[in-house]
């Protein structure tokens, strides 16, 4: 009757060492599973930050150039309205010399 209780006592044991072995191993892939993940976080957030820097930059200078944009814009807006005097003043010159134009005796 006493190697009944020894039997169970090893079997016990080996059920103990068993479990705690499984769970340990269980342990240890989700300590691994975690690290990937972390890992693959830290990742994405450190692009996701280049982006931003990336981005701000980007803005900055759109910013820097908006007003060299606006000074194009008033010099050519300048030079359209010397334009639109000097059409004007071709417009009067060329009446003026198609009016002479009739003048002249045709052959």
């Amino acid at each position: 009757m006493l190697w009944v209780v020894w039997i169970a006592l090893a079997v016990g044991a080996l059920a103990t060492v068993g479990g705690a072995v499984h769970a340990g191993r269980r342990a240890w892939r989700g300590w691994k599973t975690f690290r990937g993940v972390l890992s693959a976080v830290t990742g994405a957030l450190d692009a996701l930050a280049r982006k931003a820097a990336d981005t701000a930059e980007h803005a900055t200078a759109t910013v820097e150039r908006s007003s060299e944009i606006a000074a194009a814009n008033e010099r050519l807006q300048e030079s359209l309205a010397e334009l639109q005097v000097l059409r004007g003043a071709a417009g009067r010159a060329r009446s003026t010399l198609d009016w002479i134009s009739l003048l002249r005796p045709t052959e």
